[in-house]
């Protein structure tokens, strides 16, 4: 669980004053849990960068060879 909270401050009468404090807190209930739901994170961003990356070098082949489906076109007859 994450809090994230900013506190406006004030002086020793109360009165507000310039300025303000944010507070962020974790409370982590289980190390075991966190690391899990951490790494099923990782995972996540993992499969995508693969993705990408696949994707990437499938442009980059097609631009390597413009004319590729006509040489695929050709083999077919």
């Amino acid at each position: 669980m994450k809090h994230d909270q900013w506190l406006d401050l004030v002086d020793e009468k109360g009165q507000p004053t310039q300025g303000r404090v944010r507070l962020m807190l974790q409370w982590v209930y289980s190390k075991v849990d966190y690391f899990k739901d951490y790494l099923e994170k990782w995972d996540v961003t993992l499969e995508n960068d693969i993705s990408e990356k696949d994707q990437i070098e499938k442009f980059i082949k097609q631009l390597e060879s413009p004319f590729g489906f006509l040489e695929n076109a050709a083999e077919a007859f």
